[in-house]
């Protein structure tokens, strides 16, 4: 028994040697892979020339270099035999070598992290159990609607809602009228809900705060009332805002061959908000619409709903949007001159013709439903605080705004 575990060691050691240096030539061990460095550039300007890779320290010439992925092979000068194996290395991840560093296999990977919207992260992590986001009283039917308006309002803007329950607000069957409302350390929930009891037209969102990402809590919105509603358009705007339902529907009448719409009054010469500090792109926004309202056709809204974990989130809900859009081909970007839309309820003055604008408090949005209702007109006279433009979609962004109309 002795002499066999003696042979065997023997044979085991000889084995060995095969892969360990030589006496006169040193055999890399295949397996070894911090004796090689792969790179994912080219050596050559070429696209069509073979990607390149070099031993980390070897002294291989030029135009005998290996080819990228594999581990280059090695002759046993004992047996005359070939010791190595080549492997695919994997190459999806831009990877760089690190200059005079230690560890030959420390890779860079460049990737940008933003943070999301914690309302996003719970629609990725909670699934769809409606009682964990949101609380509603409201029946709703099968119906399809031809417009969803979906207003925001804050907590304690009763009177705002009380307004629009008592003007502008219609009852159609192809038109619905429902307020959101974020509720995150909300004090008055139950008032809110009694609210929601009596009136039947809110939705109460428990993860949402009116601290979040604008962007973030769009996709929030928009992803619970796609679930809840049955709609060809959807109207989004706040609660501050006269909306001139009828003539809005006469507006969609005419577009409604357009599946993938994006209508609003659209800006393109805007530089980003300075708080937008995870902005990556050029120090101009994309174009986009006022975000005080505007309209997005169901089919635009499912393609962002089932992508909304990939996408980008920023402060500013119009840039967001705009990014959001900019890839789709077929998408009609519909520029409307009476939708004064401007954010934070700036006004550009008062036109007859507008189909949205900001009020100032709730009697004057009274006042501007008794002058329509009485068959006068929308304003008691006519102004311009900015001049309104028709967008050139065929010039650069910064552009697009220079043709001012009367």
């Amino acid at each position: 028994p002795l002499f066999f575990c003696l042979l065997s060691f023997l044979v085991t050691t000889e084995q060995a040697n095969l892969f360990t240096e030589d006496s006169t030539t040193k055999i890399p061990n295949p397996l070894k892979k911090q004796d090689y460095f792969f790179s994912d550039s080219r050596a050559d300007s070429d696209i069509n020339t073979p990607r390149r890779s070099k031993a980390v320290g070897s002294d291989t010439a030029q135009g005998d270099e290996p080819d990228s992925g594999t581990i280059p092979s090695k002759v046993n000068e004992r047996n005359n035999s070939t010791l190595s194996k080549s492997y695919r290395i994997p190459t999806r991840e831009k990877v760089s070598k690190q200059q005079h560093h230690p560890n030959p296999l420390k890779f860079t990977r460049v990737k940008r992290h933003d943070p999301l919207p914690n309302c996003i992260k719970e629609l990725k992590y909670r699934g769809n159990n409606i009682n964990d986001f949101i609380i509603y009283h409201f029946i709703f039917n099968n119906d399809v609607l031809e417009l969803l308006v979906m207003v925001e309002s804050l907590p304690q803007s009763f009177t705002w809602r009380q307004s629009i329950r008592s003007t502008w607000k219609i009852s159609q069957t192809d038109v619905s009228i429902v307020f959101v409302i974020p509720t995150l350390g909300a004090n008055n929930m139950d008032s809110l809900i009694e609210e929601s009891k009596t009136y039947k037209d809110i939705i109460l969102f428990k993860l949402v705060g009116t601290f979040d990402l604008g962007s973030g809590k769009l996709i929030h919105y928009l992803h619970w009332c796609h679930i809840l509603y049955k709609y060809h358009y959807l109207l989004r705007t706040h609660d501050n805002f006269y909306i001139r339902v009828n003539a809005i529907l006469k507006k969609l009448h005419v577009l409604s061959g357009q599946q993938e719409l994006y209508m609003g009054y659209f800006r393109g010469n805007r530089n980003i908000n300075t708080n937008d500090t995870h902005w990556f792109l050029c120090p101009s926004v994309v174009p986009h619409a006022d975000i005080g309202a505007y309209v997005l056709s169901q089919e635009l809204i499912s393609r962002f709903l089932k992508q909304f974990w990939y996408l980008n989130y920023y402060n500013s809900e119009g840039a967001s949007v705009g990014l959001w859009v900019s890839p789709f081909k077929d998408v009609t970007l519909e520029h409307d001159i009476n939708f004064d839309s401007g954010i934070k309820g700036y006004s550009r003055g008062c036109r007859n013709s507008f189909l949205v604008t900001p009020t100032i408090n709730e009697d004057d949005m009274k006042e501007r439903y008794n002058r329509l209702n009485s068959g006068n007109s929308l304003c008691q006279w006519e102004f311009d605080r900015e001049k309104s433009y028709q967008y050139d979609w065929s010039n650069l962004p910064s552009q697009c705004c220079d043709h001012m109309t009367n």
